[in-house]
């Protein structure tokens, strides 16, 4: 790093990362990646219907959902373990799993083994996140490891609760009982926990979805 001027760490965590690997703090920056706000906004009300049709789901069934690069340090088997525990207390909850990636077929094997082949969907990349997350009730990120989690700050800017591991930059990202709550990584008992609050408290939810929202504004927008 001798040649390099300065580094920009987009997170707390990557901060120290970066100390720990030896790069003096004068060579430091932290700024934050940053979310489009006009374009991940809460939505009108018109995509949750369209999807929901497009997928084939109930329009009673509460979705829980991720988005992410199907690789182990995203932790989605743990989401994938906790989905029992969740079922058990709201059989109609239907899970989301978009993007693709190397596990992709260990987590559909996953959900199989679990007998949770119509309850799992996996959506593969979709081209635009956001009817996704407009149909949630809740957003998981259940991170072994995370540089920040640009994808809870998408789904945060669309007024959504998130429920994430208390890893790396995720704990900058998610106010833990006020934006979301943030649980211990690798562990499907207190995601199914944190998940089933939310279900349980729809009011707590939509304030959280909307205290999400007014974090990302302030800390994470662009013009920030």
């Amino acid at each position: 790093h001798q040649l390099v001027d300065f580094v920009i760490a987009i997170s707390q965590a990557a901060d120290n990362a970066l100390l720990t690997a030896g790069v003096s703090p004068e060579k430091i920056r932290l700024i934050y990646s940053s979310i489009d706000c006009d374009w991940f906004k809460p939505d009108g009300g018109t995509w949750p219907a369209e999807f929901r049709q497009e997928l084939g789901l109930p329009n009673d069934a509460p979705l829980v959902g991720s988005a992410a690069v199907l690789s182990p340090r995203k932790g989605l088997e743990y989401l994938l373990a906790a989905a029992p525990l969740i079922l058990e207390a709201y059989p109609e909850v239907r899970f989301l799993i978009c993007g693709d990636g190397p596990q992709r077929p260990a987590l559909e094997q996953q959900a199989k083994l679990l007998g949770l082949a119509d309850r799992v969907f996996f959506l593969g990349e979709q081209k635009d996140i956001r009817p996704l997350l407009a149909s949630l009730a809740v957003f998981v990120l259940p991170s072994i490891a995370e540089g920040l989690g640009v994808a809870a700050l998408e789904a945060m800017a669309m007024g959504k609760s998130v429920v994430a591991s208390k890893v790396g930059g995720l704990r900058e990202v998610v106010e833990d009982g006020r934006t979301g709550f943030l649980v211990e990584p690798q562990r499907p008992q207190a995601l199914a926990e944190a998940i089933n609050r939310l279900l349980r408290e729809p009011a707590l939810q939509q304030q959280m979805g909307q205290q999400a929202r007014l974090r990302v504004e302030e800390h994470f927008s662009r013009e920030t």
